[in-house]
């Protein structure tokens, strides 16, 4: 295009690019069509969780398709958050030896960010997030809960890089309904003020309390609900509504 003279300056005027489709339509349906077919080829029914009536493909079905597409993946940030007891927790009492990962206090959240690579250089990320506000009764938190986040990331990569779009199996779960037995969230920060604030005969009295009801380490949060107007009364609070 012809350059414009503004204020004694040529400036070279470019022409503005259309965003198109590298595909024509019958390319990026047949393309659609090809994925339908690799679809019912490798997946099987046990690559699929019913979630509130409705099919989501698992992780299974994800890394089937990260095969066939021959794509790659690398972690590029991690979170862990764990509950620590001011007791027990060796990075409380030892912090200039230990890493915050290295205690064994209760995971309660995790977070990870994956990156995929596909062969023709292209790149999408996907986060992943879990935590004990979702999924209750977690028999091995420290494990299961940085596990799925990275099951989701992973996922979500994977499922963005390919064009599907779709929400997988691990993330539908976090959409489900709390468990009615757990906390809310109002509860339990009220718990853990009144925890922190409470003396160690008041918190010697709920470990009792909490230990003569069977409850495993790091449980009340996650199915406490019957029991927590009396841990607040011991731990000498209020309660919350």
């Amino acid at each position: 295009m012809p350059a414009e003279v503004i204020e004694g300056e040529v400036v070279e005027q470019r022409a503005i690019a259309v965003v198109r489709p590298l595909q024509s339509a019958e390319e990026a349906l047949a393309d659609w069509q090809g994925y339908q077919r690799l679809t019912h080829a490798i997946l099987d029914q046990s690559d699929y969780q019913k979630v509130q009536g409705k099919d989501f493909k698992k992780k299974s079905a994800w890394r089937k398709y990260a095969k066939a597409f021959n794509l790659s993946d690398e972690v590029v940030a991690e979170t862990i958050v764990r509950r620590h007891d001011e007791k027990t927790c060796e990075i409380l009492h030892n912090p200039e030896k230990l890493q915050a990962q290295e205690c064994s206090c209760p995971t309660t959240y995790a977070r990870y960010r994956v990156r995929c690579l596909a062969p023709n250089g292209r790149v999408t990320e996907g986060v992943g997030v879990c935590s004990t506000k979702e999924q209750r009764g977690f028999s091995k938190p420290e494990h299961d809960i940085p596990a799925t986040a990275h099951t989701r990331a992973k996922n979500r990569a994977i499922s963005d890089m390919i064009g599907a779009g779709e929400v997988s199996a691990e993330e539908a779960t976090a959409d489900a309904p709390d468990d009615p037995n757990a906390l809310t969230n109002v509860e339990e920060r009220a718990y853990q003020a009144a925890w922190k604030a409470a003396s160690d005969e008041q918190r010697d009295a709920v470990r009792a309390f909490l230990a003569g009801h069977q409850y495993k380490a790091g449980e009340f949060v996650s199915r406490g609900k019957a029991h927590y107007g009396e841990v607040m009364r011991k731990l000498g609070a209020d309660i919350v509504p």
